[in-house]
């Protein structure tokens, strides 16, 4: 534990200020994310170590980093991929060896090679029952991501680097804005300069742009976007390719952030819907038909269409919590209940039927009788016998 303190502060002091130790720091940079991906150092220590990676002035270890948080998911699937495919080859490997112990002669060497398999099966299908170790993402490790966003967009405003590292670093900010859902409006006019047609790795841009939104981001802030979205792209002056990448910009944009849309600018990208090419037609009507559903009020009268069997779904206005009333579907769930005839006669027998019920002071009563009655025969016994010695005493005298 101690070792993993100090290289980790090391590493990060390292990382802050250029040094001539380049390699060095870029071979420990390597090892930390190798133990990362190996389920070793898999904490937040060690990926807040490997983001302040990311402001590194030099290039090779902030372009390491980048590429470390993008590319961690799919590395991750590939590892586990390649070492499950491994696991299968010796598993049948196994298998082979303990049935063919049915057909080739046996002998003590080749019983204790069938009986280390078995060993080795048995682990291995227990490891295959057991749960699943949880998997998350890098950036959900992150301690600050506000902080961090801003930083590493004050570093993506003064880079000097190569287009391509520039593009990891819009990349990373993209996402750390559409998972946290982080506060960065200078964000959205700095990917505004790269919105051409002309511009090199536009689509990369485009989907930067729509991982960065968001609904907690003001309308007011979006809409230049999207208008120079629909201005750049969405012209007869573009060829279709580019007027459909623009429409599908525009929907994913307003998918995150629906408030955003206004009224006459719905109207002339639902005209699209009648363009002599079939990916803009299914662009424009994939548009409309998501205003249908929950902003009907902006489309005209012939873009609304049929009323919906589910009803319209109201997207609330900005800074608005929607609060549920009641479980969602509940009134498709079927509910057995009683027939009437079985109550109505449950209550005529109870009606008829009366149970007699003792109360304290109906057992006080009684007690009370009781005592009498006793009393009452002992005062008779006592009669009777004062009587009876009575006449005893006379026959003698006589």
């Amino acid at each position: 534990m101690t070792t993993t303190l100090f290289f980790s502060e090391n590493v990060n002091h390292v990382f802050r200020k250029p040094c001539w130790f380049d390699e060095a720091v870029f071979f420990l940079q390597d090892v930390m994310i190798e133990l990362y991906r190996k389920n070793i150092w898999r904490d937040a220590k060690t990926v807040n170590v490997l983001a302040t990676a990311c402001l590194s002035p030099v290039t090779k270890i902030m372009g390491a980093a980048l590429r470390f948080f993008l590319t961690e998911e799919e590395d991750g699937g590939e590892a586990e991929s390649e070492s499950s495919d491994e696991s299968d080859t010796e598993s049948r490997a196994l298998r082979d060896m303990v049935l063919s112990r049915q057909t080739v002669k046996s002998g003590r060497k080749r019983e204790r090679k069938v009986a280390r398999a078995r060993a080795v099966l048995k682990k291995q299908q227990k490891k295959r029952k057991g749960p699943a170790a949880g998997r998350f993402l890098a950036l959900h490790l992150i301690h600050d991501p506000q902080d961090f966003a801003e930083k590493l967009f004050k570093r993506l405003e003064r880079a000097t680097e190569k287009f391509e590292i520039r593009l990891l670093m819009m990349a990373l900010i993209s996402r750390l804005t559409g998972i946290h859902q982080v506060f960065l409006f200078n964000l959205y006019p700095f990917l505004q300069r790269y919105l051409q047609p002309h511009q090199k790795e536009v689509t990369k841009v485009m989907t930067y742009l729509a991982q960065a939104s968001h609904e907690l981001v003001p309308p007011e802030v979006l809409e230049p976007v999207v208008k120079a979205v629909a201005n750049n792209f969405i012209t007869e002056r573009n060829n279709r390719d580019a007027i459909a990448m623009g429409l599908n910009t525009v929907r994913e944009v307003c998918v995150r952030c629906p408030l955003v849309m206004t009224k006459e600018l719905l109207a002339d990208l639902a005209g699209y819907k009648t363009y002599r090419d079939k990916g803009v037609v299914m662009a424009a009507r994939s548009l409309v038909q998501l205003y249908r559903s929950v902003r009907p009020e902006l489309l005209r009268r012939k873009d609304k269409g049929q009323p919906m069997e589910g009803g319209v779904q109201r997207a609330p206005e900005y800074g608005e919590l929607v609060a549920e009333q009641h479980v969602p579907g509940m009134e498709l769930v079927d509910i057995p209940s009683e027939p009437e005839e079985d109550v109505a006669t449950d209550v005529s027998e109870s009606d008829s039927e009366w149970i007699d019920v003792h109360h304290s002071s109906d057992e006080d009563s009684a007690c009370v009788k009781l005592r009498e009655k006793e009393r009452e025969r002992e005062t008779r016994k006592r009669e009777m016998m004062v009587e009876g010695m009575g006449t005893s005493q006379t026959s003698a005298s006589n």
